[in-house]
């Protein structure tokens, strides 16, 4: 009894063994991993990049009202190279944008509130501006079958006031 005990509680150590391991890209930046957790594989990364890109926000509305109901907000950098991303094992995939989560925040860094106003009236899914991005709390997990790719801003500094706004870009999505 007593050794069916002791198997039936170290049973759980042995489970991980077999997780799929996961392996990066040798990225450029100056993220290093902070914590990795096994069941879903999300892994966290300290450090920050400064990199060149556009962000993009989606107009999120409700579709029977039409009232804004928020943003979603994600960056296109252009050097992907200065972020880790999966290359081999669980979800492996190639970065192409980082979902930045800090929206309030990044809505009083980016755009004026007149800017603000404008989009919250305009017919328009998306609204873009480039410049220079200071990303931290960097993180990639799988959900919903789908390796996603996340951050904070921390600063923007713009390469140009203009805004661009389109209506037929890629919709960003959760599940």
């Amino acid at each position: 009894m007593r050794t069916l005990i002791l198997f039936l509680l170290f049973l759980p150590l042995g489970l991980n063994a077999d997780e799929p391991a996961i392996e990066f890209n040798n990225h450029d930046g100056a993220f290093e991993v902070s914590s990795t957790v096994h069941s879903y594989h999300p892994t966290a990364f300290d450090g920050e990049v400064v990199v060149r890109g556009e962000l993009v926000l989606q107009v999120v509305r409700d579709p029977f009202s039409n009232t804004l109901e928020g943003y979603r907000i994600r960056l296109i950098p252009e050097d992907l190279e200065v972020f880790p991303y999966v290359v081999e094992g669980f979800y492996a995939k190639p970065l192409t944008t980082v979902s930045l989560l800090n929206s309030d925040d990044i809505l009083q860094m980016v755009f004026t509130p007149d800017e603000l106003a404008s989009i919250a009236e305009s017919d328009e899914l998306f609204v873009s501006r480039r410049g220079y991005f200071t990303v931290r709390d960097y993180g990639t997990s799988v959900e919903c079958d789908s390796r996603q790719y996340y951050g904070e801003l921390a600063a923007f500094s713009p390469d140009t006031m203009e805004l661009a706004y389109h209506s037929d870009r890629e919709e960003m999505h959760g599940c």
